[in-house]
């Protein structure tokens, strides 16, 4: 096909324009109304293309909108439903304002300022209940009738939050009513759930003071659980405590019973009768918290320590968890406390120290407070610090002797600091004068201190300090005084089975030594102490072999004790292994870092590995320390010898 016959073919204008005349004006009209026709369709695309782009933008607006009001529609479910929720919470007490006498209201003693003095003083005797049991809530019913209106309803939404707590909830409402009785005479009877719950009456002159007692009765009615604690923190009438938890024993609701079991345990004769009723209440609540908590305290006193042990474990547990019936403050402190005991089992003493030094920190409850000062004073001394268990007891106010005199009567005897001191010093003498003087003290009195009516034995503190007495005696040289200490400690306890197999090897008796330590050792699997003092008792005996064996082994138990880790660098001393015995006193030291005698012999080890210079700076660390005499003394002498060497 020739290029003629291609045009020929051609049904475009343009082209049959150009090709039958180039530059004519046809041709350029026709070209340019072409153009225009191009530019106008560019326009429409351009104009199109903004469209759809606002059109994008228009459904993407569209999408963010009907999105935020889903998510708006979801928050207001989520409040509704969370209102609702905390309706169905409620449980405490609503005070109504009360019925007075036209007489009493036009002295300004209308209904709501009865009611609202007696809830005043029944929030004073709250305040000054310290349980470990959470207080209930009260509120008054009048407060809520003003605040912010709901559109449209002309009601607020105190009345809403009131009508739904009413409808959904377990509030208490108490109602009452003041009456005149004549002869000058008054009368305040209340209803707690529309039931008869109190009545007072005395002389109008005296309207205050029968306040008081409409408060304290509606406190007994509404809380007889810590209306009982207040009786015992008060002076109260312990046969009126033991009558209102025997009522709450048979109560239908399973907290209340459950609560006064515990109370009821606190008060047992023995502690196998306070472990049996903890027992009980366990199966009726296996995570009962109280019972949980107190445990084991009584699986230590009965000499059971690889069981108290386990149970602290799960008693820390607890208390971190808390239960909506326990009081936090409480939960958070004997958690700490519980956690402190396990470490103070594994023998990690500095953590003890720091522990209960963050109690006395960290809780503000007095009851809980009192006596955490002296706990952690003991702490500070066991790691050999005096300076900081004097100031421990210092910051709390307990040098002076009154105010420690007032805790004592509250709470029981303490160690004195001079004890601490004794403690710190490694000063075996005076320890044992110490606590002998304590038990001749407590011999002959019946009871300590309690929360309750019933107090804990007399006898029975005497038997917590009985191994620690006997361990001081033993270590003067005086083991068959340590065995009659010793001797009313049950055959298996424990820490009496340890003392035991402590005064044999003193005693000459090796094999019978040996036997008890095992045996101890044995029923301890988790904890160090058995194998801790069968070292010091091999090494008496002259085994340092043996002693070094046991020393590791208590370390392998207790990582973190510093007591076995010096026994272990003075079973490397006894066989002249100095390299090894000076990094052993070196890691006693990092754990006890103010433990005077430690520094003494970790000052002996670095000399006989011609570590001169640092022997000379680690006695004059010495120098600082609390020392007994006889250490003060003796590091004199190394003073001496290491300036003429």
């Amino acid at each position: 096909m020739t290029g003629n016959d291609q045009d020929a073919d051609s049904i475009d204008g343009l082209e049959m324009a150009l090709a039958s005349g180039h530059g004519s004006a046809e041709a350029r009209a026709l070209i340019e109304k072409q153009s225009r026709l191009i530019d106008a369709q560019e326009t429409l695309a351009r104009a199109d293309l903004r469209h759809r782009g606002w059109q994008i933008i228009g459904e993407r607006v569209s999408s963010v909108i009907k999105g935020l009001t889903a998510l708006v529609g979801i928050l207001i479910l989520l409040g509704i439903g969370s209102f609702l929720w905390s309706a169905s919470r409620a449980s405490g007490m609503v005070v109504d304002a009360f019925s007075v006498p036209p007489a009493f209201a036009q002295q300004g003693l209308n209904g709501t300022v009865v009611a609202g003095q007696i809830l005043d003083k029944v929030g004073a005797i709250e305040a000054a209940t310290e349980s470990a049991r959470s207080p209930s809530s009260y509120e008054n019913s009048w407060s809520d009738t003003q605040g912010v209106v709901v559109p449209y309803t002309g009601v607020s939404l105190g009345e809403l939050r009131r009508d739904a707590r009413a409808w959904l909830g377990s509030e208490t409402h108490l109602k009452g009513e003041v009456v005149q009785l004549g002869g000058g005479r008054v009368a305040i009877a209340f209803r707690a759930g529309g039931k008869a719950a109190g009545r007072v009456e005395g002389k109008d002159s005296e309207f205050d003071a029968l306040l008081q007692q409409a408060a304290l009765a509606v406190f007994k009615a509404t809380q007889p659980y810590r209306y009982v604690v207040w009786l015992g923190r008060n002076g109260g009438n312990p046969a009126e405590a033991n009558q209102v938890l025997t009522a709450l024993s048979r109560s239908p609701d399973q907290r209340e019973r459950l609560w006064a079991m515990h109370a009821l345990a606190l008060n047992a004769g023995t502690d196998a009768e306070t472990k049996a009723i903890y027992q009980r209440a366990l199966r009726l609540r296996p995570d009962f918290l109280p019972a949980i908590g107190n445990m084991p305290i009584y699986a230590l006193s009965a000499g059971q320590e690889e069981e108290a042990f386990k149970l602290r474990g799960r008693a820390a547990v607890a208390y971190r968890a808390g239960q909506p019936d326990y009081n936090p403050v409480h939960a958070a402190t004997y958690a700490l406390q519980s956690e402190g005991d396990l470490a103070e089992m594994k023998g990690d003493l500095q953590s003890v120290a720091r522990m209960r030094a963050e109690a006395v920190d960290q809780v503000a409850a007095a009851n809980i407070v009192a006596i955490r000062p002296f706990s952690a004073a003991v702490a500070h001394s066991a790691i050999h610090d005096f300076a900081a268990a004097k100031a421990t007891l210092a910051a709390a106010g307990y040098l002076d002797p009154a105010r420690r005199a007032d805790v004592e009567t509250k709470y029981g005897k303490q160690l004195s600091l001079k004890t601490l001191y004794a403690v710190a010093t490694d000063d075996f003498v005076a320890q044992a004068a110490e606590l002998q003087t304590m038990v001749a003290s407590l011999q002959g009195a019946t009871a300590l201190t309690s929360a309750f009516a019933s107090q804990e034995s007399a006898e029975e503190f005497i038997n917590s300090l009985r191994p620690a007495l006997a361990t001081a005696l033993i270590r003067t040289g005086r083991w068959r005084q340590a065995a009659a200490v010793i001797a009313p400690m049950p055959a298996n306890h424990d820490a009496a089975i340890r003392v035991r197999g402590l005064i044999a090897a003193h005693a000459g008796r090796g094999a019978e030594s040996d036997a008890l330590f095992a045996r101890a050792s044995a029923r301890t699997p988790s904890l160090p102490a058995a194998n801790l003092l069968w070292a010091e008792a091999l090494l008496h005996r002259g085994d340092s072999g043996s002693a070094e064996q046991q020393a590791r082994e208590a370390i392998r138990r207790g990582p973190k004790s510093a007591a076995a880790h010096r026994i272990l660098g003075e079973a490397l001393s006894a066989q002249r292994k100095w390299p090894e015995a000076e990094r052993a006193y070196a890691t006693a030291a990092r754990l006890a870092p103010q433990w005077g005698s430690l520094h003494l012999r970790w000052a002996s080890a670095l000399w006989r590995l011609g570590k001169r210079d640092e022997a000379r700076a680690t006695l004059r660390a010495a120098a600082a320390m609390a020392l007994n005499d006889a250490h003060r003394t003796h590091l004199r002498g190394m003073l001496m010898a290491a300036t003429k060497a």
